[in-house]
Formats: structure tokens, sequence, C-alpha cells
């Protein structure tokens, strides 16, 4: 039998981002709800995105770890998500090298694969 257990629409989510400690730019931003559990996730490599992978491996191999900093708590993913493109689109357009799959909205002609 399945059960299906809805996600508490109060839930508090952390907008997030990864900060390079070598000049301090934005390289990713995310939500969460368990931020030490996806920091370490972010760590170990645990999804698909080339990209931050390689970031964060270079970095690795200077000793060096990302910065994650907290930007924002709000309550529900609804509104998380709603805030977390906001930041997305907040960095991208002061130049941020950002690593999401999605990647930097401004620096991609017409936009091409920009969440909206």
């Amino acid at each position: 039998m399945n059960f299906f257990v809805p996600t508490d629409p109060y839930e508090p989510y952390d907008i997030y981002i990864l900060v390079d400690p070598r000049d301090n730019a934005v390289y990713y931003i995310g939500i969460t709800t368990n931020v030490v559990n996806r920091y370490k996730q972010h760590l170990k490599k645990k999804d698909c995105n080339a990209l931050k992978t390689a970031w964060i491996q270079d970095l690795q191999k200077q000793g060096l770890l990302p910065q994650l900093h907290i930007i924002e708590r709000v309550k529900g993913l609804k509104p998380a998500k709603e805030r977390e493109r906001y930041w997305f689109h907040f960095y991208g357009k002061q130049g941020s090298p950002l690593t999401n799959i999605h990647g930097n909205p401004y620096d991609r002609p017409k936009n091409i694969g920009v969440v909206s």
C-alpha cells in the first residue's frame, strides 16, 4: 500500500549560496530544508551538475571548500522556489559565475534554458 504524506506547507526552507573563498564570487544558489546535509551532498558530488562539481574539485585540490551562506529563510516550498528564482536572477545580473544547471541567465543568448 502506498502512503502519500504531503509536505508541510509551512516547512521552513533556507535559500543559500555557495561562494568561492578565493574571490568571494557566488557560484551556486539553492534551497533546502537541511542545510548541513545539503552542503555535504555538494562536497560529495551527489548530483549531476558537472560544472559545479568541477568548481568544487578545483577548490578541494587547493585545500579549500566553498563557503555556504544562508541568505534567506521562507516557509513553504513554493515561496522558497520563487525566492530562489529571485536570487538566481539577482546574482545573474551582477555577473556571478553561476554553476547551477540552468547557468547564468545573463550569459546566454535569449535566456535559453532559464527557469522563468
